[in-house]
């Protein structure tokens, strides 16, 4: 894969602007390699799951304190760096905005919350965190973070957050019926009382403040149209097919040298299509990775992204560590379809580390069943 994108990348127009965004993406799938090989040495289950909790916390946290105040509190891209939080403001009477957390994006907050929650689902099934102050703390942590979800508007972190409940749910209840937690005292009594704790004080909390949760869904119902507008609106679904079009033309027609690194956005004129309208690079990678590198580039990066899931899936879902890579990884194919935060610095190390984790993960219930069946 690599070979395929350099070889396009020194073929490029540009190359002096190229380069360097090139030998930045270059470094990941060597950072996959370490992670597969140091995982059960140096990593294990209450690692991940408390990585999961330190970016759940600051970004749901940041995200909030943001909402509430209409502030860049937190983002970093705020004060360093390109700065992207004027074009995602929204401002319905000044009241609501796309929250930024602090990686200065919605759909990468969102990203990340989505790709990270899986992990604190399964904390339940480790004993160092089944106590009730554990258990209260995940519910609230999983509250907030669904919640800045929510703020972020972003239509691809909603949709594929609501199907990764739908296709999890069922195997989470299965290795929740298999594996036996330790249950502290009046956990029922305690639980409900939670529940309907949270729930009062969500409701209270809504009727005090109908005006903003009217804007927040006038908003999401905004959101949701300008998926289904004209192409020539930027944020449309038509838009986005558009440039995946356009992409697989360019592939048909150069099948074996791409444009170069980062240079999906010029494919548009030389495809027959109008470049002035179209003015970013496509919004598939995997079709991002054919258009840039070659047709063998984009096999390399299939072959790379989908085998520790297939890897993962292939035997029954029954280890909590195994359901948390699977669905985070699911996730992030979704990603791979609709953003290009899979080959951004905002999120695709995060991304690679997980394949090489999952790599990791398998190798060693690989190795553990090749000795039980000698045995």
């Amino acid at each position: 894969m690599l070979f395929f994108l350099f070889f396009s990348t020194l073929l490029s127009p540009g190359l002096s602007d190229t380069f360097g965004q090139f030998l930045q993406f270059a470094h990941l799938p060597f950072l996959a390699i370490y992670f597969r090989s140091i995982f059960a040495r140096k990593l294990n289950a209450n690692t991940l799951i408390i990585f999961a909790i330190i970016v759940l916390s600051i970004e749901s946290f940041t995200s909030i304190i943001q909402q509430l105040t209409n502030s860049d509190f937190g983002n970093i891209k705020a004060y360093i760096g390109e700065d992207e939080s004027k074009s995602q403001v929204m401002d319905l009477e000044a009241a609501l905005s796309r929250i930024q957390g602090t990686l200065g994006n919605p759909n990468v907050v969102g990203a990340w919350i989505i790709t990270c929650i899986p992990f604190i689902i399964i904390m339940r099934f480790y004993s160092r965190f089944s106590t009730l102050k554990w258990w209260i703390f995940r519910l609230s942590l999983f509250l907030m973070s669904t919640t800045t979800i929510f703020f972020t508007f972003s239509r691809g972190a909603l949709g594929i957050f609501l199907l990764l409940c739908v296709i999890a749910s069922p195997f989470y209840w299965k290795i929740k019926q298999k594996i036996s937690v330790e249950h502290f005292r009046y956990e029922n009594f305690l639980r409900y009382s939670i529940y309907i704790s949270f729930f009062l004080v969500g409701l209270v909390i809504i009727i005090k403040n109908l005006d903003l949760v009217g804007i927040a869904f006038e908003y999401a119902e905004i959101r949701i149209k300008d998926t289904f507008s004209s192409s020539n609106r930027k944020v449309s679904a038509d838009y986005r097919l558009i440039m995946n079009e356009a992409a697989i033309k360019y592939i048909w027609q150069n099948p074996l040298v791409g444009i170069g690194f980062s240079n999906g956005n010029l494919i548009y004129p030389l495809v027959g299509f109008n470049g002035s309208n179209l003015l970013f690079r496509p919004h598939n990678t995997y079709l991002l990775m054919g258009v840039e590198g070659g047709i063998f580039a984009m096999l390399c990066f299939m072959y790379f992204t989908l085998t520790p899931v297939f890897r993962l899936i292939k035997r029954k879902i029954t280890n909590p560590i195994q359901f948390a890579l699977s669905f985070s990884l699911i996730a992030c194919l979704g990603f791979v379809q609709i953003y290009l935060i899979t080959v951004s610095s905002d999120f695709a190390p995060l991304f690679f580390i997980l394949l090489g984790v999952a790599m990791g993960f398998t190798d060693q219930n690989f190795k553990k069943l090749n000795h039980d069946l000698k045995n």
